[in-house]
C-alpha cells in the first residue's frame, strides 16, 4: 500500500494550482467593473454661470453648495409660480379692488356710467363702451343673475377660467333670463327655470357691456338697471334690491401686486377656495409660499 500525502500538503498544493490559473488575478481589473462615462461623474471642484464655484467631497456637496443650490431651487421654484398663479392673483386683484370701494358680492354691481379713465388701475380696459362689474361667491349655495336687456358679458371663476357667456353671445341670446351658478359644495335641488352654470370655485369675476345705440349710452344704462338682478337663490322670493355703484372716476386698484407681497396675495386664494379647485401640481409648488418670500425679500 502506497503512503498517502498529508491532507494538509495535498490542500496547499490545490489552492496554489488554483491561484496560478485564476481568471480573475489574471485579468487587471474586474469582470463587472462599469465603465463609467466621464460626464457621470462628480469633480471636486466645478464653476456654475448663476452660482459660482460649487465643491464636492466624494460626490456629495459641502455645506455651503448645499446652501447655495437650495436657495437657487428656491428662486426658480418661486419664479416658476409667478408665472404660472399670474391669472389666479390677477383675478383676485380685480376682485378685491371692487370689494375696497363698496362692491359687496351677490349684490351690489359696479357700473362706468361715465365710462373709463386713467384713475382706475385696470389690466386692458376701453373707454368707449359702460363696463358692468360684479362678483358672484357661491360659498354660501347658488347664486342667480337676471338680465333684462342685452349684454355682452361671461363669468370667470377664480383662477380666471372660464365658466359661461352672458346676454347677446350667452343662452339668453340678447332676450334676457335667468343664469344660476351652482358651487361645488352645494347638493340642494336645482330649480328650473334657470340657465345653469356649475362650477368649481367659490369667487367669481361677472363682467358685461351694455349694448348701446350712438348717443343713448345713459338710457341703456338706465334701462340695465331696472331690470338687472344679483342674488343667492335661497332669497329668490324676496330678494334685496341690487345696489348698483358709480365706478367712474374712482382711484382704486385691480392690478396685482408685484412684489413679494403677490405671495400673500396668492396664499388668500388657495385659503378661501375650495382645496380641490386649483391644479395639484401648482398648490405644490406654493407649499413653500412662505421660504420663497423670505428669499426674494433678501431675508
Amino acid at each position: 500500500m502506497k503512503n498517502s500525502l498529508p491532507i494538509g500538503v495535498i490542500t496547499a498544493t490545490f489552492l496554489a494550482g488554483s491561484i496560478a490559473v485564476s481568471p480573475l488575478q489574471a485579468q487587471e481589473s474586474p469582470t463587472y467593473k462599469a465603465k463609467v462615462p466621464e460626464k457621470l461623474l462628480t469633480p471636486d471642484k466645478m464653476e456654475s454661470l448663476y452660482l459660482g464655484e460649487l465643491t464636492f467631497q466624494d460626490g456629495f456637496p459641502t455645506r455651503e453648495t448645499a446652501s447655495k443650490v437650495n436657495n437657487f431651487v428656491d428662486i426658480s421654484r418661486a419664479v416658476e409660480l409667478f408665472i404660472n398663479a399670474t391669472p389666479t392673483a390677477s383675478m383676485y386683484g380685480m376682485l378685491n379692488g371692487h370689494v375696497e370701494i363698496g362692491i359687496e358680492p351677490n349684490h351690489s354691481v359696479g357700473i362706468t356710467e361715465e365710462l373709463m379713465n386713467a384713475r382706475s388701475l385696470w389690466l386692458t380696459p376701453q373707454t368707449t363702451t359702460p363696463y358692468v362689474h360684479a362678483e358672484v361667491d357661491v360659498k354660501d349655495g347658488p347664486v342667480v343673475l337676471e338680465i333684462g336687456t342685452p349684454v355682452l358679458g361671461f363669468v370667470n371663476d377664480a383662477f380666471f377660467r372660464y365658466v359661461t357667456d352672458l346676454g347677446l353671445v350667452g343662452a339668453d341670446k340678447g332676450k334676457g333670463g335667468k343664469y344660476l351658478l351652482v358651487g361645488p359644495d352645494y347638493k340642494g335641488e336645482i330649480p328650473e327655470g334657470y340657465f345653469v352654470s356649475k362650477t368649481s370655485t367659490y369667487r367669481h369675476w361677472a363682467l358685461m357691456r351694455i349694448a348701446a345705440k350712438p348717443g343713448e349710452t345713459k338710457e341703456a344704462i338706465e334701462a340695465f338697471k331696472k331690470t338687472f338682478k344679483i342674488y343667492p337663490l335661497a332669497d329668490a322670493k324676496n330678494p334685496k334690491p341690487t345696489e348698483f355703484i358709480n365706478l367712474s372716476n374712482n382711484q382704486y386698484n385691480t392690478i396685482h401686486a408685484n412684489d413679494a407681497s403677490f405671495y400673500d396675495e396668492l396664499n388668500e386664494v388657495i385659503q378661501y377656495e375650495p382645496a380641490t379647485a386649483w391644479d395639484p401640481e401648482l398648490v405644490g409648488q406654493a407649499g413653500p409660499m412662505s421660504w420663497r418670500r423670505n428669499i426674494l425679500q433678501g431675508s
